[in-house]
This record gives structure tokens, sequence and C-alpha cells, in this order.
């Protein structure tokens, strides 16, 4: 969960990011030494943003990744 946050320095309430929640998921497997990761992030599909800026006082916000998967494989020589 992130609260709220105001774009600009003057705590004005129109121009603020709004409360979101995100859910995460990882899975780690080691076999051998070796270990495969999978990740999957924003699972609910949630649009929200983490910043943005006020200009000419319109906001413009910076939206982030929705659901995204992603896989590491760590391998020892």
């Amino acid at each position: 969960y992130v609260s709220e946050s105001f774009l600009a320095n003057d705590n004005d309430r129109s121009f603020v990011t709004p409360a979101f929640h995100l859910l995460n998921l990882r899975l780690a497997l080691v076999v051998a030494g070796q270990r495969l990761t999978l990740a999957a992030n924003n699972l609910t599909d949630e649009l929200y943003f983490t910043g943005g800026q006020v200009t000419n006082a319109e906001p413009y916000y910076f939206a982030q990744a929705g659901r995204n998967y992603f896989a590491t494989l760590h391998l020892r020589f």
C-alpha cells in the first residue's frame, strides 16, 4: 500500500497522486545449486502513479507498468 502524495511542495489538494495497492509474487526453485526465480508484479493490473509534476496548473503523472512477469536463472560454474 502506498498512500496519496502531493505533486507540488505547496500541498495543494488538487494535485495529488492517488493511493494504491500492489500485489506481487515471487517464487524460487533451487536444484543442484542452480536457482530459478519466477516473479509476477502487479497481479491485479492496477493502474497507478508513483509521481508526477505540475506544469501550468496542470497535473502530469508518471504511469507505472501493468501486470508483468519475469524469470531469472542463476547458474554456478
